[in-house]
Formats: structure tokens, C-alpha cells, sequence
């Protein structure tokens, strides 16, 4: 009878702590590995214009992107993307503080109910290249970007740790994505009378980030080309994605 009653109570505790194990924040145990899984969700492209009017159209989205041969990197049609598209890691949670990005250590800088971020232990300063008017609207669509710690990044470089986030969401990890394009038109005075109307392009794909959606108020600026104050006419496109993290 002892020995009945021994085997009962070893097992009733082997199924407990199985219970609480499934029910634990992601994450939230050393030494967890996740890989990407295979589907990518979408969400449907919208469009801002100037002062960050937002336009849900997905007909007038797609013929603007088809016209300037981006519309291959959009889902329009359905709620899931080939996960190929995308650049992915692994993540290997060592302990509470640090994790493996791939091979590249980081530290979890901040960590909430829906979100986590990561930094890659050692910084940078990037080279810093001649920037187009719609560059400097790209960079403010990371909302993690360089711009979010150092705002003189671009013209005054400083140190930056490169920055990865996470969603949480139905106790799994997501690896966020944003595909952007950026138009900017304007009239540049010309010695005929004659304004040309001008246009600048920008596009990004699948990036690692969460987008900075405060920064569609920028959309509508006044430029300095040589002399003259121009009134640009900006145009932003984006999506956002997610790949579900699988826990091995």
C-alpha cells in the first residue's frame, strides 16, 4: 500500500510542474531555443500622405506600387506571406538577461506584456553617406532606428547598439517586419517659367523592425533646394508583417 501510494504522489507532481512549464511567459526560462516558423502574417498596405492622411484603398495602393515596380514586395491578396521573402534567425535565450541572435549576443534592454527588445552588445558608428529627401523620411520608420536614442545620428554620428524587436502575443514570440516605400514630389523653379515637377524614390523590404507610425506626421515638408523653400508632396506605403517563433 505504501508503495501504491508513493507512485500516485510522484506522479501527480510531474504533472504539475509539465503544466506550469507550458503555461510560462515565453522566454521566460534559461537555455529555451525558438526557430522562425514557415508562415509570415500580413497586414494590409496603407498609404500616408501629407500631414499623415491615411488611405485604406487597397485598388489605389496597388496601382501606385505597380506603377513604380514595388508591388511584388506587398501582400494584397491574402493574410500570409512565403517566409522566404524575409530575413530570420534563431533565438536562444542563455539566461533572464541575454540572449543569441543567431550568433550575435544582445541583452534584453526592455521587456513588456506584448513586446521585447534586444541590443547587440557592442555599438557602432556608421558611415554616413549623402542622404536623399525621402532617406530621411526611411530612417524615421524604424521605430528602433538609430534616430530613436541619437537624433543627430545622420548628421553627427554617434554611438549606436543595433536594435531587435520582438511581439509577444497568445504566449508566443513574433519577429516583426516593415515593408516601406517613400515618394517625394515637388516643383523646382526653372529658368523657362516653367516649374519641373521632381520626384525622389525610396524602398525598403522586409526588415527587422516595428514601424515608427508617429512619423507619418512628417509627410509634408518644406525642402531647401538652393535658394528656394519647396513644398514637397510625400507619399508613404507600408506593411507590416510577423513570423511566429517556434520554441524547440
Amino acid at each position: 500500500m505504501k508503495k501504491i501510494l508513493i507512485t500516485l504522489l510522484t506522479c501527480t507532481c510531474i504533472y504539475s510542474c509539465s503544466k506550469n512549464d507550458d503555461n510560462a511567459t515565453p522566454g521566460s526560462q534559461n537555455g529555451l531555443l525558438y526557430e522562425p516558423g514557415g508562415v509570415v502574417t500580413a497586414d494590409k498596405p496603407v498609404m500616408y500622405t501629407n500631414g499623415g492622411v491615411a488611405i485604406h484603398d487597397q485598388a489605389i495602393i496597388k496601382d501606385y506600387l505597380t506603377r513604380r515596380g514595388w508591388v511584388s514586395d506587398y501582400v494584397f491578396d491574402g493574410q500570409t506571406a512565403d517566409a522566404k521573402m524575409f530575413s530570420s534567425y534563431t533565438l536562444d535565450f542563455s539566461d533572464a538577461k541575454y540572449t543569441l541572435i543567431g550568433m550575435t549576443k544582445a541583452e534584453i534592454v526592455n521587456k513588456t506584456d506584448t513586446s521585447m527588445l534586444m541590443a547587440v552588445l557592442d555599438s557602432a558608428i556608421t558611415p554616413v553617406g549623402e542622404k536623399s529627401w525621402t532617406d530621411s523620411l526611411m530612417d524615421m520608420v524604424n521605430k528602433n532606428g538609430p534616430l530613436a536614442e541619437c537624433p543627430s545620428y545622420y548628421t553627427d554620428p554617434c554611438s549606436y547598439r543595433k536594435k531587435y524587436p520582438l511581439l509577444i502575443a497568445d504566449n508566443s514570440y513574433y519577429i516583426p517586419y516593415v515593408v516601406a516605400s517613400i515618394t517625394t514630389n515637388v516643383m523646382i523653379p526653372t529658368g523657362f517659367g516653367v516649374p519641373m515637377d521632381y520626384g525622389v524614390f525610396t524602398h525598403k523590404r522586409g526588415e527587422t523592425m516595428v514601424f515608427n507610425k508617429s512619423m507619418v506626421s512628417k509627410l509634408g515638408r518644406t525642402l531647401l533646394y538652393n535658394s528656394y523653400l519647396l513644398q514637397s508632396n510625400d507619399t508613404l506605403v507600408v506593411q507590416t508583417l510577423r513570423q511566429q517563433m517556434v520554441k524547440q
